[in-house]
Formats: C-alpha cells, sequence, structure tokens
C-alpha cells in the first residue's frame, strides 16, 4: 500500500510505504509460542529476592550470583551459560540487570559495594516461594 506525502513548505510528494499490522485468518492455525534460548531477566527476579530473604536481608552480590544458578537450575537455559560480547556469562548479565530492575522497583539496595540488601518494601514482601 502507497500513499503519497506533501511536504507543507515545497509542495513536492514523495512517496513511502506503510505497513500494515497482520491479522490473524480465522481458522488459521496459531502461531507457535517464542521460545528463548536465555532465560528472560524477569524469571531472575524471584530468586534474587528469595535468596536474599534466606539471608535476614542482606548478601554479598557474588555469593548471591554463584547460587543462582544451581538455585535456577531447572529454569536455566543453554544459551544462558555462553559467553556475551563483554565476556561474562549471559545469566549473570541478566542477573545483573534484574538486580537493577528490583532496585528501580524499590525493592532491593546496595548500602556498599558488592553487597545487596532488601529494603523495607523488600522485607514487606511475603516470601517469594519455597524451592
Amino acid at each position: 500500500m502507497t500513499r503519497k506525502r506533501v511536504s507543507s513548505t515545497s509542495g513536492s510528494t514523495s512517496s513511502t510505504t506503510r505497513r500494515t499490522s497482520s491479522t490473524r485468518v480465522p481458522g488459521a492455525p496459531a502461531k507457535p509460542p517464542v521460545v528463548h534460548r536465555r532465560t528472560p531477566t524477569v524469571e531472575f527476579k524471584p530468586f534474587i529476592l528469595l535468596l536474599l530473604q534466606e539471608a535476614g536481608g542482606e548478601r554479598e552480590a557474588d555469593l548471591l550470583y554463584d547460587e543462582l544458578p544451581e538455585r535456577m537450575s531447572e529454569q536455566m537455559r543453554p544459551g544462558d551459560h555462553e559467553t556475551g560480547p563483554t565476556g561474562e556469562l549471559r545469566w549473570r548479565t541478566a542477573a545483573r540487570k534484574a538486580r537493577k530492575e528490583l532496585a528501580d522497583e524499590g525493592f532491593v539496595q546496595a548500602p556498599q559495594p558488592g553487597v545487596l540488601e532488601l529494603t523495607d518494601r523488600g522485607r514487606a514482601l511475603p516470601p517469594v516461594f519455597d524451592v
């Protein structure tokens, strides 16, 4: 589908292609669900909260990250153990992003470098789950 665009200053026209949204045809098979090669960042959040809860609300970040792969063994995917462009394992990058999101949401903080702590809001959460 093509539409013409008129420039208000010169009066010239140019044509551009407009994308149309794909519409599912009734009776057509549904698209298969997206299969991720790596564990989505959001799946790390409850485990980070759980490990902090189990540690009494505060824990050294490296120790927490070292325990994540074992605790998340059923959630981890093969791509998580690949090395990213920075040389860091992809699961560790995702875990750090999840920690940052939890901090942005007000659940955790870093009272000093290398230490993670639940905030008052984080401490008010019910136990995440029993793993």
